[in-house]
């Protein structure tokens, strides 16, 4: 059983000649399968934060202002956890700037909509969640 050597980031490193194509497409899974777990952790923390500035902004708190804070703070220490193990997993990748203009981009969008506009419905999931499937779509015709 061969062991397959780790680089510092902690990503496999590119195929090598000794490497089978099938280790090479587990590799290509694995990254796959940590692309979307970091994409779905994005959408469900940003949306969270994304709820606790609303809230502060407004001064009108879910239960009151320190659990309010708790859940806000965890949202945001897991919103940058998983923007951090995106961008290390597309570190060597071209779609990385790609990757930071779409989620600066939703972010500001979904912050100002759900900040300065008072309607009903909350549009800031649907903009990550958008923003994550054209991200996604992109990194699948990528080879990602």
């Amino acid at each position: 059983m061969s062991r397959r050597k780790k680089d510092p980031s902690g990503l496999d490193s590119l195929k090598t000649a000794g490497q089978s194509s099938q280790e090479s497409e587990e590799s290509r899974e694995e990254l796959e399968g940590q692309l979307v777990m970091s994409g779905i952790t994005l959408i469900i923390s940003g949306t969270l934060f994304l709820y606790f500035l609303r809230a502060v902004f407004y001064s009108d708190f879910l239960v009151n202002f320190s659990v309010d804070a708790i859940v806000g703070t965890l949202a945001l220490i897991f919103l940058v956890r998983s923007l951090r193990t995106k961008y290390r997993l597309l570190k060597h990748s071209a779609l990385r700037s790609y990757s930071i203009q779409m989620d600066v981009a939703s972010f500001i969008l979904a912050a100002l909509l759900r900040l300065f506009w008072q309607i009903p419905f909350d549009f800031s999931l649907p903009i990550l969640t958008i923003s994550y499937f054209f991200q996604r779509r992109r990194w699948s015709r990528e080879g990602i």
